[in-house]
């Protein structure tokens, strides 16, 4: 009976592995961008999500900065949000150690309650392409997340 059960096993998550490279496939081809936020404030984290979905963005999650490299290494982004106040990692050392070590070149938002001049210059240090400060417009977010998906796309293009 073990047996079965495993092999039920084996064969449901090889079903669930191909539906997730058939997704992804079609995410890529209708030109969805991907998101991958990662803040341990999970009212924050679900208000972006809400509000980036209903514009078309399809969005990850990560309340840590260890939980936010292990999914920036096993899938593909367009775009990262990260906060720099994380839980183990903060978002600094996560954004150099993608820029660094793993030579990823996919656009960083900080979106952070750090707000002086110091933060910034770290922030664009470590890797960032943009910085936002908290308390922010979801508004603003998306446009500024709209400018980098022109700018990468016309790079892309070139």
């Amino acid at each position: 009976m073990d047996n079965r059960i495993n092999l039920l096993l084996e064969r449901s998550h090889c079903s669930l592995m191909a539906s997730a490279r058939f997704l992804d496939r079609v995410i890529v081809e209708a030109g969805i961008m991907r998101v991958l936020i990662v803040e341990d404030n999970r009212d924050i984290a679900g208000s972006i999500a809400d509000y980036l979905e209903i514009h078309g963005y399809v969005c990850d999650f990560a309340y840590s900065g260890f939980a936010g490299l292990q999914l920036a290494t096993q899938n593909q982004y367009d775009i990262y949000i990260f906060d720099i106040a994380l839980p183990g990692m903060d978002g600094l050392q996560l954004c150099n150690q993608l820029r660094q070590e793993r030579k990823d070149d996919i656009p960083v938002i900080f979106l952070t309650a750090r707000d002086t001049l110091d933060d910034k210059i770290a922030g664009f240090d470590a890797g960032a392409d943009d910085y936002l400060v908290k308390p922010f417009e979801l508004q603003e977010l998306h446009v500024r997340l709209r400018a980098i998906s022109k700018r990468k796309n016309t790079d892309a293009a070139s």
